[in-house]
């Protein structure tokens, strides 16, 4: 189901209306879902060197990133990102002064974000699981049922180290980029 079209004096056609599939493709992209929760908390103008800047910083876990990672996401932003939120018309992009504000769909596609399954909540989920099972088992343990051969305070240890470890793959999985899917 495609989006209905508008035609703003000037512009090519923009959509009145935004089907779910056509919000869900934009948020499929880790970049678009930065600009959109961006232009979301501060939707003021902005530059695409500071959206450049602050998606970097998120996706190096740093507060200054590397230059050469600020390059990448401005590129891309301005190459393909951006253009395609403004077709939409989630954000209205200038490219010839790199400016970017809030598009009519900008909120719309911001709520939809906040329902969208990414890499942070489903790292919730394995710390959730984790720490669900560990406690069970350890209850149990305590309380004494015969689940257990071990003492609970080894069992508690090795839910302790697993809990590092899948902590430790997070870690070193978002610090190298070719091990993201």
């Amino acid at each position: 189901m495609g989006a209905a079209l508008r035609q703003r004096e000037g512009e090519s056609e923009r959509p009145t209306s935004l089907a779910e599939t056509e919000i869900y493709d934009v948020l499929k992209n880790e970049r678009r879902q930065h600009v959109v929760e961006q232009l979301s908390e501060r939707p003021e103008t902005q530059s695409v060197r500071e959206l450049s800047e602050h998606i970097a910083a998120a996706e190096t876990d740093s507060d200054t990133p590397p230059r050469k990672a600020r390059h990448s996401v401005y590129v891309s932003l301005c190459q393909t990102h951006l253009p395609k939120l403004n077709d939409l018309d989630i954000v209205d992009y200038d490219a010839e002064t790199k400016e970017v504000t809030p598009g009519h769909h900008a909120e719309t596609v911001a709520a939809y974000r906040l329902d969208t399954p990414n890499v942070e909540s489903r790292r919730d989920a394995y710390y959730l699981g984790l720490g669900a099972v560990g406690t069970a088992v350890v209850s149990a343990g305590v309380l004494g049922a015969p689940v257990l051969s071990v003492a609970p305070a080894v069992v508690g240890l090795a839910f302790l180290a697993l809990t590092t470890l899948v902590a430790g793959f997070f870690v070193v999985r978002r610090r190298n980029p070719s091990l993201r899917r």
